[in-house]
């Protein structure tokens, strides 16, 4: 067992400041700070390039369709007839073209997409008119459900008063006859 306080003394011929001197001098086992290699990761990160790429084309597809259909639809790109393109200057031209384009992606495209948006919205209202008369239904047969309980029970109260007065007449007749006949 090492004994924190020792008579016996390593220290070194010059005299050591402090204690983390101690620690940080350079001894036997110890590396020159230009040795230490430095920390690798284990495995490099992957950069996913042809994703970031990929993500990136098709962004630039959708808004470029996108611009090429609003400006077929709002009249800023016009699609020209044979003897107009016969005339046409190179930007009436580019123009042209890109109205063709823009007609393709409405025609092609755009209508594909509100047509099933629309058929999707009619599903979704159709579903909810059926939920409601669903509802509408469950509330009737509650409705009546409740109506034939309370007529039953009215029923069977009546009954069960009936009895009770029947009960009661019975039992006064023989009270009565009991107090004649000790009377007697």
């Amino acid at each position: 067992m090492i004994n924190s306080v020792s008579a016996v003394s390593f220290k070194a011929a010059a005299p050591v400041q402090s204690a983390q001197d101690r620690i940080n001098a350079p001894g036997k086992f110890t590396q020159p700070d230009a040795q230490i290699p430095a920390k690798q990761d284990a495995a490099p990160k992957k950069k996913h390039v042809f994703l970031k790429t990929l993500a990136g084309i098709a962004v630039g597809v959708i808004a470029i369709g996108t611009a090429l259909r609003f400006g077929f639809a709002k009249g800023g790109l016009k699609v020209l007839d044979e003897a107009a393109m016969k005339e046409a200057k190179f930007s009436e031209k580019i123009g042209h073209y890109l109205g063709k384009a823009g007609q393709w992606v409405d025609t092609n495209i755009w209508s594909r997409f509100s047509k099933a948006a629309k058929e999707g919205a009619e599903a979704v209202e159709d579903a909810a008119s059926k939920a409601d008369d669903v509802v509408e239904d469950a509330a009737q047969a509650g409705a009546k459900a409740a109506g034939e309980v309370a007529e039953e029970a009215a029923k069977a109260g009546e009954k069960a008063g009936s009895e009770v007065a029947e009960a009661t007449a019975k039992a006064a007749e023989e009270v009565a006859e009991a107090a004649g006949e000790a009377a007697k």
